[in-house]
């Protein structure tokens, strides 16, 4: 709600006002107004007139000073970074619409040697982002404006760059590339350049808006009378993601899937292109764009870790998803193991428990059709499994940090890392494998290949800071994650998988299935890839993702302490009620961008729908079975609904990693209690996922307060024996059926 608010701040010698984001009441008016009275209007399956739910004075009705002012530092901090976005963007633009602009000056002005040319405005400048580029310490505000100020000298009107408050180096890498572009460039054709400056007049239309946003009140440095709604930024988000898909287009619109190297005319080669000599179906075995991609996102992985031994291979490759990168890591392995296609069938395979099921299912599919049965061990037990691998010495260990199943379990992967940098251990492998090969020249010990799924935590996973150099050279690490999830910026632009392979000669065979198979991302996929944040931005994000999660699981799991409660529990391995709290502050920094809600389901067998003369009969467990899921979906439908009105978004939803939190619902299997609750064993038992965003706290506890307010009102109608008129009316009357009170 848009409107000019005076608030008492300690300055009293600065007016503060507020013009655009919520004020301290209006917060307090909408988390009123979740606890107010809440009436459902009838349906036509029922005999139920309105359900009305009472305003519940025991709840939260106010933020806290000190959490407003949190909110009004993360807001400024988003809106900050959000204008960063916009000027990378800008250079990214700017490197295609200048490119070649001042080879005419150096032309009017003759060849110019290489150190004269250094000297020309171009080459000064050039230098100087060269220095800052490379600088080992941290690039300072003022050195960045610098180098703005003097790039602008250049720059055409009207596409100025906008310094940027807190520099990173790739920054001063774009600068970098554009005097290149402007030097060196093939000028953009008419066609193409009315397309460029369309798109930066675009981008100038959001730095405009920003610049107004900015100049709030208190908030930020200056004050503007010309009100700026949080809604606006939002829209600004979106107007952004469509300008990168854009600017990727633009990038692409002249290439070339197989681009010629040389030709006595004008050629087939696009304008951004760089192709390889005596190579065909470019694309498919080089890419430049591509590698220099995958070494950007392998050094914001991996590239600050310190490592011991000086023969360590690292290497990251792009797939075009997730499930791809799972199927090059184990034909790659097919493909490199010395074991022999007979002996093959005798390895060993072992996974945990834990795998998401459509990896489990390629996983374990992948080896039945080799003819073996991987071995399933329990994620939480790692010292069994770390016993077996030692003993067995298993072609393949399949695991995953945290699971994205219902109980999110952790598997201790530095703790298994570590155990396998057993010298004693070696050397008896050693021992065997000279035993097994008496008369070899080479000593033979097999391969240990350990994949990770590191989907689910990214940048949080600790097992990242592994000195991978202690371990034997016959244990490979091969880790992949899909980019949909925490690789976007939230964006959710392309499908597309990373995998790091980590050991001598780990890589090859996976780079040469996915040539074979053509398992690469296509061209568009890599320039909309290369609008991924620094790694600064990605941990800032991430560990936002952590502290909503945090947040709802507190105000949830003490909600869930109530025996009377609709929810039962809230899984999050970032929370003291998690069984595996301790190992998961070992295995990650922040819990992630999940969690999960179960509920007490279990506990309607036999309950009574109540009329207004008469009862229906005691639910049995195959009418529960049959309704469950409609319940469960009744009660995320009315979270839509609750927050709807107070005009808070969220989604319904699968995946993670996105800006706004998505909620969906899955199911998961009974547990040895249940079963014995129920007639049959096959029963699936519906469940929760919160996929949390990076909202700020303002918006996380509206919705903290959505979700409890929801809880009490299931609770409430189960008690009245209103449940099933409770659900059918939200299912039937959407949000027409949802009075809340005016506040």
């Amino acid at each position: 709600m848009e409107g000019k608010f005076h608030i008492e701040q300690p300055d009293q010698s600065k007016e503060a006002r507020f013009l655009g984001i919520s004020t301290r009441e209006e917060i307090n008016r909408k988390l009123s107004q979740i606890n107010s009275d809440i009436v459902i209007n009838p349906n036509t399956k029922g005999y139920e007139s309105t359900l009305k739910f009472p305003h519940q004075e025991s709840n939260r009705v106010e933020i806290s000073p000190e959490e407003y002012d949190l909110f009004r530092e993360e807001f400024n901090t988003d809106v900050r970074l959000f204008s960063d976005r916009i000027q990378r963007l800008k250079m990214r633009a700017l490197d295609q619409y200048l490119a070649g602009s001042t080879a005419a000056i150096s032309k009017e002005e003759g060849e110019l040697s290489y150190d004269q040319e250094k000297l020309t405005f171009i080459g000064k400048l050039r230098e100087t982002a060269a220095k800052l580029k490379f600088k080992k310490e941290k690039i300072t505000e003022d050195e960045f404006k610098n180098l703005v100020s003097e790039a602008n000298r250049r720059l055409p009107n009207g596409q100025a760059i906008r310094p940027i408050k807190e520099p990173l180096k790739i920054d001063a890498e774009q600068i970098y590339s554009l005097t290149f572009s402007m030097q060196y460039g093939k000028p953009p054709s008419k066609e193409r350049g009315k397309m460029l400056e369309g798109l930066i007049e675009d981008i100038n239309e959001i730095e405009s808006e920003l610049s107004v946003i900015e100049q709030q009140g208190e908030l930020f440095s200056d004050k503007n009378k010309n009100p700026i709604s949080e809604e606006k930024f939002e829209d600004l988000w979106d107007k952004y993601r469509e300008l990168l898909k854009r600017v990727a287009n633009i990038e692409e619109l002249t290439s070339w899937h197989s681009p010629t190297y040389g030709t006595s005319g004008k050629g087939e080669r696009g304008v951004e292109q760089r192709s390889e000599k005596f190579l065909t179906d470019y694309q498919r075995w080089k890419m430049w764009e591509a590698l220099e991609l995958e070494r950007r996102l392998h050094s914001d992985s991996f590239g600050k870790r310190v490592r011991s031994g000086f023969d360590l291979r690292m290497e990251s490759i792009l797939t075009n998803s997730g499930m791809t990168a799972l199927e090059a890591i184990m034909q790659g392995i097919d493909m490199r193991s010395s074991r022999g296609k007979k002996s093959r069938k005798k390895a060993k395979i072992f996974k945990t428990k834990d795998i998401y099921f459509e990896a489990d299912r390629v996983f374990t599919d992948h080896y039945e059709q080799m003819g073996i049965k991987p071995k399933e061990f329990n994620p939480e037990d790692t010292d069994t499994l770390i016993e077996r691998i030692k003993k067995d010495h298993p072609l393949v260990v399949f695991v995953n940090p945290m699971s994205n199943m219902y109980d999110m379990k952790v598997c201790e992967i530095g703790k298994i890392l570590t155990a396998l940098c057993d010298e004693e251990w070696e050397k008896e492998c050693r021992a065997q494998a000279k035993k097994e090969r008496p008369d070899s020249v080479y000593l033979n010990i097999p391969d240990i290949h350990i994949i990770i799924d590191n989907s689910t935590l990214g940048q949080l996973a600790k097992w990242k800071n592994f000195d991978f150099g202690m371990l034997p050279k016959f244990v490979k690490i091969f880790s992949f994650e899909s980019l949909v999830k925490y690789g976007q910026d939230g964006q959710d632009l392309v499908q597309a998988g990373l995998i790091t392979a980590i050991g001598e000669y780990a890589s090859e065979s996976v780079d040469q299935v996915r040539k074979e198979k053509g398992l690469q991302p296509p061209e568009n996929t890599i320039r909309k890839l290369a609008a991924s944040p620094p790694p600064e931005i990605t941990d800032a994000k991430m560990q936002r993702h952590s502290r909503n999660s945090e947040h709802l699981t507190a105000v949830l799991a003490e909600e869930a302490k109530n025996p009377d409660s609709f929810i039962a529990e809230v899984i999050f391995p970032g929370h003291e009620s998690h069984s595996q709290f301790e190992a998961a502050k070992n295995e990650m920094t922040g819990g992630g961008g999940l969690l999960n809600i179960g509920f007490r389901t279990e506990n309607l067998l036999g309950y009574q729908e109540k009329h207004e003369t008469w009862s229906d009969k005691p639910m049995s467990p195959y009418e529960l079975t049959k309704k469950e899921g409609e319940i469960i979906g009744a009660f995320n439908a009315l979270i839509i609904l609750l927050a709807k009105k107070i005009n808070l978004e969220v989604n319904k939803g699968t995946s993670y990693g996105f800006r706004t939190t998505r909620i969906a619902i899955y199911e998961r299997k009974q547990t040895e209690k249940e079963k014995a609750k129920f007639d049959h064993e096959w029963k699936n038992v519906p469940y929760l996922r919160v996929a949390t965003g990076t909202e700020n706290i303002k918006d996380n506890i509206l919705l903290a307060e959505i979700i409890k307010r929801a809880n009490q009102i299931f609770k409430d109608a189960i008690k009245r024996g209103k449940l099933l008129s409770l659900v059918n009316s939200i299912q039937e009357n959407k949000e027409q059926g949802v009075v809340m009170e005016d506040v």
